[in-house]
């Protein structure tokens, strides 16, 4: 099983100023091969991320099933 995870940075104006801020996300999709995986990370970076977010780096990892 694979899940995908990814670095995403925000950005937005406070008082006229540009502040940003980035994190680790680790999505809740699960899926049963890396391509399945990264295939959503390319569609959810498309039509998905809100306009103010960019995705840095993402991955897919595989995982224990629990």
């Amino acid at each position: 099983m694979f899940k995908a995870m990814a670095l995403i940075c925000s950005v937005w104006i406070v008082n006229g100023k540009a502040e940003q801020q980035c994190f680790t996300h680790m999505f809740k999709w699960e899926f049963e091969s890396q391509k399945e995986c990264e295939l959503k990370l390319v569609r959810y970076r498309i039509y998905e991320l809100p306009k103010n977010q960019k995705i840095i780096l993402d991955d897919c990892i595989r995982v224990k099933k629990s």
